[in-house]
């Protein structure tokens, strides 16, 4: 006990090592909180070009207007004078509806409407076609409950005639289809593990021959203890300050947080050991830590990587940290998927620690055996 609080004394001696674990990760999800509290693409820029110019056309500009996912920012005579704009970086989307728009719609032909979208920003391109497609999907449909009217058909009639097939979508696990919820709780794991990794690589490179055993635990808990910390805190400070909810269990959260400090502190404490040069025990962690993130699945899905990306992302510990931690943020289950990911992270911290201190003995055994030559030297001379 007094050399683990040793340890943690030890810990603290270091305020760049306080700043780097304690405080920049928590001061970090602040600023990623800020960046995505709107949860999804909002006043997106649209450029008009209304080349038809009548009550019809105007009626479908004004429900792009009213949309509050859209800012109209230029009325333009061209499409082309639109796109510019676009790729100056001053607009977003061109909505361009052609001549004769009006008079095709009341003859019961079918006029193109033009959608030009900036697909440089995938956020911005798929939020705008979703909620373009829903805008003139209802004006459709209004546009043919109006003509059925017109035959003589009641309002409920001519609706399910215009609308034969009703859509009903149950959106699970985001139902608001936030990109603040889908990202936010990755990159808390992808922030949080990276000055765990970091200082664990270099916990033991520059000691010397002869580390014992104990030693090492100690500091596998101290750092351990901080990591969760750190991850704990980085989550509070989330769910106080922004407008998230985290709807699993306390419990299950302080489990996962812990096992998966526990996983990425043995990984890097055994990379310490195995690695002697610091610097190069740096590099590999920086490699290690980089690519966590997008190996994890948390943002692309891993089926759709190739395989050996695959293989990688399985042995990331992220992985098994930043996805079942969203699941529990947003649904609270800690079902069976959630068990599965714990075990894997036992897995992990069972064998990284069991080949440290396999390193370790055999450091150990080198030392007597260094030892034992020199006596044995030192006596026939």
């Amino acid at each position: 006990m007094k050399t683990f609080f040793g340890e943690i004394k030890l810990f603290l001696s270091s305020p760049w090592r306080v700043v780097l674990f304690l405080l920049l990760p928590p001061l970090i999800t602040v600023y990623f909180g800020v960046v995505f509290q709107n949860g999804v693409v909002e006043d997106t820029r649209i450029v008009i070009v209304d080349q038809d110019q009548t009550s019809l056309s105007r009626s479908l500009v004004q429900n792009f207007k009213d949309n509050e996912g859209f800012r109209v920012v230029q009325y333009e005579e061209q499409i082309e004078a639109g796109l510019n704009l676009i790729r100056q970086e001053q607009a977003d989307v061109v909505l361009a509806l052609p001549e004769g728009f009006s008079q095709d719609l009341k003859s019961g032909k079918k006029p193109s409407i033009y959608l030009g979208i900036n697909g440089a920003n995938m956020a911005i391109s798929s939020n705008a076609t979703k909620r373009a497609s829903a805008i003139i999907l209802t004006f459709n449909a209004g546009i043919e409950i109006t003509r059925l009217q017109a035959k003589g058909y009641a309002p409920v009639e001519g609706m399910s005639m215009a609308q034969p097939v009703q859509i009903q979508v149950r959106q699970t696990g985001n139902p608001t289809g936030s990109f603040y919820d889908f990202l936010i709780w990755g990159l808390i794991g992808a922030i949080g593990h990276f000055p765990i990794l970091l200082f664990s690589v270099t916990a033991f490179n520059t000691e010397e021959e002869g580390l014992r055993i104990p030693v090492f635990l100690n500091r596998f808990l101290v750092y351990v203890f901080f990591g969760v910390t750190e991850l704990l805190l980085s989550i509070l400070i989330l769910v106080t300050l922004f407008p998230v909810d985290f709807k699993g269990d306390i419990s299950a959260l302080i489990l996962l947080a812990a096992l998966f400090s526990m996983a990425v502190t043995a990984l890097g404490m055994l990379l310490s050991l195995v690695i002697r040069e610091r610097t190069h025990a740096l590099q590999i962690a920086t490699v290690v830590a980089l690519p966590a993130l997008i190996l994890s699945g948390h943002t692309w899905p891993m089926s759709g990587m190739p395989q050996l990306l695959q293989v990688l992302g399985h042995l990331e510990p992220l992985t098994y940290f930043a996805n079942p931690l969203r699941t529990l943020a947003l649904t609270g289950a800690a079902d069976s998927s959630y068990v599965q990911d714990c075990q894997v992270l036992l897995l992990m911290i069972i064998l990284f620690l069991g080949v440290s201190l396999m390193v370790i003995g055999g450091g150990k055994a080198v030392s007597r055996w260094k030892r034992a030559q020199i006596t044995k030297s030192a006596s026939l001379s």
